[in-house]
């Protein structure tokens, strides 16, 4: 296994964060990824918590891990194109 993601995207910050820790017990915390899904219905990860979960998750975690980039489009978020890409990348 070279690397985890974690694609819980129903958990809030915290969660998130406490599962992310669990994890790094048994594998190093550079190959986890976090996973967030774009969209503002039951199950996706609020915009807020993704700017939450990409800056924490920096230095010694592995990264964030966008669940399909074609929901990052308003019929999904109810925001224009690519907020969730670009709140990932100024966050990270």
């Amino acid at each position: 296994i070279d690397f985890l993601q974690l694609m819980a995207y129903f958990d809030d910050t915290n969660s998130m964060k406490e599962l992310f820790n669990d994890y790094c017990s048994i594998f190093p915390s550079d190959k986890i990824y976090i996973g967030v899904k774009a969209g503002n219905e039951s199950g996706c990860t609020p915009i807020k918590e993704v700017a939450q979960l990409s800056q924490w998750n920096i230095n010694s975690k592995g990264g964030i891990m966008l669940w399909t980039a074609n929901r990052d489009y308003p019929t999904f978020t109810g925001e224009v194109p690519w907020t969730y890409s670009e709140t990932i990348h100024k966050n990270l």
